[in-house]
């Protein structure tokens, strides 16, 4: 049986190849494994494992800016010693946050909206705080009664500027209140 020797990560500038294959759950064999081996499966190549860990190293661009980034199907060979894994990484252009707009709420304070979100204008773009600020604005809404309040998000990436505009389309829903609450026991 061959061993994972090393992971490779090629074209990558903005991410050192430690970082990410410290990311990974795949990990090559050190002279350490022998003892580790059991728990956390050094040395052991598992494709779909490992294309698990691309879409978390896809993440990792993509909420450092990187939006565009793209990343080659692996290419596994057979060296002395064992297998070498490399990935050809495409990082394209850095993407920034431009506007951020919040509509569908004209009751609302959009300052105070605004403050909320972990989006800020003119910071890096980070998918997973659109995400996070999409359930967080939800999550206002709901506690405050509008129990089927959705959030929408709509990006326009501006290629040219390197920027992404962000509107959050809030839809409160009507509004519930509790009648009464019935404690036993």
């Amino acid at each position: 049986k061959l061993r994972l020797t090393e992971i490779r990560f090629e074209g990558n500038e903005a991410m050192e190849t430690d970082e990410l294959v410290a990311a990974m759950k795949t990990k090559p064999w050190r002279f350490y494994s022998y003892a580790t081996q059991y728990l956390d499966k050094s040395g052991t190549y598992s494709e779909p494992v490992f294309m698990q860990d691309l879409r978390g190293v896809e993440q990792m661009y993509t909420d450092a800016g990187y939006l565009q980034v793209e990343l080659s199907e692996p290419r596994v060979e057979v060296v002395e010693g064992g297998l070498v894994v490399s990935v050809s990484v495409k990082e394209g252009p850095r993407f920034s946050v431009g506007k951020i707009v919040v509509k569908g709420d004209s009751n609302a304070d959009i300052e105070a909206l605004q403050e909320m979100l972990l989006l800020k204008e003119g910071a890096v773009f980070n998918r997973s705080f659109l995400t996070a600020d999409v359930d967080g604005l939800t999550r206002h809404y709901t506690d405050r009664g509008y129990y089927f309040a959705s959030v929408s998000p709509k990006t326009d990436m501006h290629q040219d500027r390197q920027l992404v505009d962000v509107e959050f389309d809030v839809q409160r829903g009507p509004l519930y209140f509790v009648k009464e609450i019935g404690v036993s026991g």
